[in-house]
């Protein structure tokens, strides 16, 4: 048997007030002074004196059909509960200047914040039949289901009780925050209890035990259980990091990430030269790669060894033959995603790549955040670390001043490399590391800048070889080093130039003016040579690297 709530009468006043008091227009006596009064639904007035009567037809008392109520009874307020105390203002109406801006639903935000601050009673929210204005506004307790029980009816009052405190608590927090105002939990703590307990009283509940939200003090945050950050691979990949890897098309991500993955589920003891912990279970999504390609990309990295079921992974035509659409927003791919955390309960999750989560739309920001904010739950919920590879803009080629295409590159500009993915700038701040991969095309040589940025802002760089079964190897090889560092004739002369022992920078700078006339030539070449460790630093002063024995050695030509 379904309950239907009886319809409302067509004669009830669109004007009628819900809310926590309704406000009745001042009379001419009153006019010019500033005062109204202020009538709360129990028929008093802010000094506890009758309310006036008033034919105005502008602002009415709430009109409540007799068709509403129950048959051969008027409607009668329910009486005020004698423990019950005025609720305390929130903000001193004398203090109050009147706000202009409106805020949801077209209410202005003197409207939405009058409820709390007039004296020991709260001016309404106004509420129109058929405007958003009427979600502000209280059911009225004769459209309450008629339910078979007093426990079941005072369970549903003291839903719709909690409803409606929290519709009126985001009103009123966009009208306190106004300005930037910063809003304390207690200010927050003692609005809520206020309209818990008023809201009560106008159904005939008891007021609620409201319990003050706590604050977390410092000693309390030191108090409070958090799981470790414990390393995946040490210095590189920790639990909850959430990482952005960046690297244009063809340079090596789905590589790169396939060798990490497959490092964690087959203990191979270390990763780029970064130790492994302990062996780990990873979850990759590749939205974009074909299937097949990956298929044979993967076996050719296991090489045979058992990976066993550590390792879990879908691709765009597992989400399309499921149907499934491959989007940060919907619904079916994130309940699709955290079901399948919950089976495999993975260590390590990939989400290949970011183009394709949020649909090619990188530049909106709030999408970018809702982005973030489903990595970040699944980083809380499941103690795993999120890696979001992504690609920077294409590259200008653009020569600049020395030579070189004007787009930032890894190791010269790591900050103005990062800088250059595509997209709102959300994504990369709201990134804890930022991991960079770029790949020399004619040396087939590949630069990682690999770190922890926001955990204790470490970082390094690598120069990477594939070798044989699509791994990714380190290495440390002088004559490839120095090859990038003489890319240029004037650079290879400012070399022979260079003191062979200890010098300053001044002296290193005035050695080579034959070859770099130019201050900035120097000092952006000199830092090169650091970068890549060619030169290195003797304390204040400065030294060239030694081959060990390799200086005969032809020089690789690197661009």
């Amino acid at each position: 048997m379904s309950i239907v709530p009886p319809e409302p009468d067509e004669s009830m006043n669109t004007d009628a007030r819900g809310d926590i008091t309704a406000r009745f227009p001042h009379s001419e006596s009153d006019e010019g002074s500033g005062n109204s009064a202020a009538v709360n639904l129990l028929g008093q007035s802010s000094d506890g004196s009758a309310a006036r009567e008033t034919n105005s037809t502008t602002m009415s008392p709430p009109a409540i059909s007799s068709a509403s109520q129950p048959s051969g009874h008027a409607f009668k307020p329910p009486p005020q509960p004698s423990h019950i105390e005025a609720p305390t203002p929130i903000v001193a109406a004398a203090s109050y200047e009147p706000l202009e801006l409106t805020v949801q639903g077209g209410v202005s935000l003197r409207e939405a914040e009058g409820y709390l601050i007039d004296g020991a009673n709260s001016a309404a929210v106004p509420s129109e039949a058929g405007s958003d204005k009427a979600l502000l506004a209280s059911d009225s307790v004769a459209a309450l289901p008629q339910i078979a029980t007093d426990e079941k009816r005072t369970e549903a009052l003291q839903q719709e009780i909690n409803d409606v405190v929290q519709r009126k608590l985001v009103v009123w927090r966009e009208a306190k925050g106004k300005g930037n105002r910063f809003i304390t939990v207690a200010e927050e703590a003692d609005a809520r209890r206020v309209l818990q307990q008023v809201e009560a009283a106008e159904r005939g509940l008891s007021p609620p035990r409201v319990e003050t939200q706590p604050v977390q003090t410092l000693e309390r945050f030191f108090e409070k259980p958090i799981p470790p950050k414990e390393p995946l691979v040490m210095g590189l990949l920790y639990r909850r990091d959430i990482v952005a890897l960046a690297g244009r098309r063809r340079h090596g991500k789905t590589t790169f990430i396939g060798n990490l993955a497959l490092a964690l589920v087959l203990g191979l003891g270390d990763f780029l030269g970064h130790p492994i912990v302990s062996v780990a279970r990873v979850l990759v999504l590749y939205l974009e790669d074909d299937a097949g390609e990956l298929q044979e990309k993967l076996k050719r990295m296991c090489a045979g060894r058992p990976a066993g079921e550590r390792l879990a992974l879908y691709t765009r035509e597992d989400f399309y033959r499921a149907n499934i659409p491959i989007h940060v927003t919907d619904k079916k791919f994130q309940d699709f995603v955290f079901g399948l955390c919950t089976a495999h309960r993975p260590d390590l999750i990939i989400l290949d790549n970011l183009a394709h989560l949020v649909g090619g739309d990188y530049s909106n920001p709030k999408l970018i955040h809702n982005l973030n904010m489903f990595e970040f739950q699944l980083a809380q919920n499941f103690n795993a670390a999120i890696i979001t590879p992504a690609h920077p803009r294409k590259r200008d080629k653009t020569p600049n001043a020395l030579g070189f295409d004007s787009t930032p590159r890894l190791r010269q500009d790591p900050e103005g490399f990062f800088e250059e993915v595509m997209g709102s700038s959300h994504f990369v701040n709201s990134c804890g590391s930022l991991w960079g991969i770029e790949r020399d095309m004619k040396s087939d040589l590949t630069d990682f800048l690999g770190g922890t940025q926001r955990l204790n802002g470490q970082q390094t760089m690598l120069l990477l070889q594939k070798e044989d079964g699509d791994w990714l190897q380190p290495i440390d090889d002088f004559e490839v080093k120095l090859a990038r560092a003489l890319n240029t004739p004037a650079r290879e002369k400012a070399w022979a130039l260079l003191p062979e022992g200890r010098y300053s920078y001044g002296e290193g700078e005035k050695a080579v003016k034959p070859a770099m006339k130019s201050d900035s030539t120097f000092s952006e070449w000199h830092r090169h040579c650091l970068e890549v460790g060619v030169v290195l630093r003797d304390g204040e002063h400065y030294k060239k690297a030694r081959a060990g024995g390799r200086q005969n050695q032809p020089r690789l030509l690197v661009s």
